[in-house]
């Protein structure tokens, strides 16, 4: 059968001119298309956790449309938390109980000599396997340097010079100190201060013999309470004061307050019945 003569196809538009109106045939029109949503059921309802927002019900997706973003969870804000070299949680501050001033320095360091050497005065609860350890030295150095015998013990009050070899004047001193603040730490921790009464030093009295067997009080408290005392030379009739020591409660700290409970007892320094 003969072919069906093909269409004349249509003439070129140039750029910038228009065709007349009838010469293109006009494209057919589409039918748009109808969007079919699609129904997800929802989950049953749950609990919702306490202090959450409850869970956005969930919007149906659409054919042909972008599915809807889902709302952002509010910012959760979390409180800053100090944490100790390590890691580990920082532990809550504890009030420190007032530490007994106790002067931790030389009495001169002598910058001539080689090595260096400190001169200080023997404080109580010190022996010189505490300056041996402070100094970085053995203990025979510091014996060597002070003419010392072997075993022979040191008084308080006694001047003694510390070669200062392996450490410097400054960090014997913080090493001195933080000694001195554990020791008091640790008695504030069980005991306080409730009082004081005054005491008539009486013949074979010592200082040793008055904080052990007497009074039962460390050395250093004692010696607070008697600033200027010169407690290595206790005189026949010389008055004290001592301190008076009870055990503190759970989680209070003690002090060296010399206020009495309730206004009983006797005054600090008060002269004692003859």
């Amino acid at each position: 059968a003969p072919s069906a003569p093909e269409a004349p196809a249509p003439a070129a538009v140039s750029s910038g001119e228009v065709a007349p109106e009838g010469d293109i045939p006009a494209a057919e029109e589409i039918p748009a298309a109808v969007a079919v949503a699609e129904t997800v059921p929802a989950p049953p309802p749950g609990p919702t956790p306490s202090g959450l927002p409850p869970a956005p019900e969930e919007v149906p997706a659409v054919a042909g449309l972008p599915a809807p973003a889902a709302p952002e969870a509010p910012p959760v804000v979390v409180a800053a938390v100090e944490t100790a070299p390590g890691g580990e949680p920082a532990a809550p501050a504890v009030p420190s109980p007032e530490i007994v001033a106790i002067d931790v320095g030389f009495t001169r360091v002598s910058q001539d000599t080689k090595p260096p050497v400190g001169e200080l005065q023997v404080d109580v609860e010190e022996t010189l396997g505490h300056y041996a350890e402070w100094a970085g030295v053995r203990t025979q150095r510091i014996r060597d340097l002070n003419g010392l015998a072997f075993r022979r013990a040191i008084g308080l009050g006694q001047k003694v010079s510390i070669p200062l070899e392996k450490t410097g004047a400054q960090a014997f001193e913080e090493s001195r100190y933080e000694y001195h603040k554990r020791l008091q730490e640790d008695f504030f921790a069980v005991y306080r201060v409730v009082g004081t009464e005054a005491y008539r030093v009486q013949a074979g009295d010592n200082v040793w013999s008055l904080c052990r067997d007497k009074f039962d009080v460390p050395l250093w408290l004692l010696k607070h309470y008697n600033a200027g005392v010169d407690l290595a030379s206790l005189d026949l009739d010389q008055v004290l004061t001592i301190p008076l020591v009870g055990k503190t409660d759970a989680g209070d700290p003690g002090t060296v307050s010399e206020d009495l409970p309730n206004g009983e007892g006797p005054e600090a320094g008060e002269e004692p019945p003859a």
